[in-house]
Formats: structure tokens, C-alpha cells, sequence
């Protein structure tokens, strides 16, 4: 999983690319790494880690 302050990137539903910092990272119980990123924008939000790329 990607270590808390990790720099990260993702694509957005509209293409565009979104960088945030991870702030926390957590396993479900069916094994899938949830990533909660702060955007650069000072939103919120959780994506699998699979949907994330580091920078």
C-alpha cells in the first residue's frame, strides 16, 4: 500500500489529471487497498489504489 504523504495522481470521470497526497490507506475485508487522497484542489476523496498512479 502507499505510505501516507505519498504524491499521487488519478484521472478523473472528465479525463482530467487530478494530483492529491494520500492520507490514509486501508485494506477491505475482501482484500482491496482504498486510497482516501487529498487533491491539490483540498478535496476529499477514496479510490482503490489500483486507480491511483504515484508521481
Amino acid at each position: 500500500m502507499f505510505p501516507v504523504g505519498t504524491r499521487c495522481f488519478y484521472w478523473n470521470a472528465a479525463g482530467q489529471t487530478v494530483y492529491g497526497t494520500v492520507q490514509n490507506a486501508i485494506q477491505t475485508v475482501q482484500g482491496t487497498p482504498i486510497v482516501t487522497l487529498r487533491t491539490d484542489g483540498g478535496a476529499t476523496v477514496h479510490l482503490p489504489q489500483r486507480n491511483v498512479t504515484k508521481v
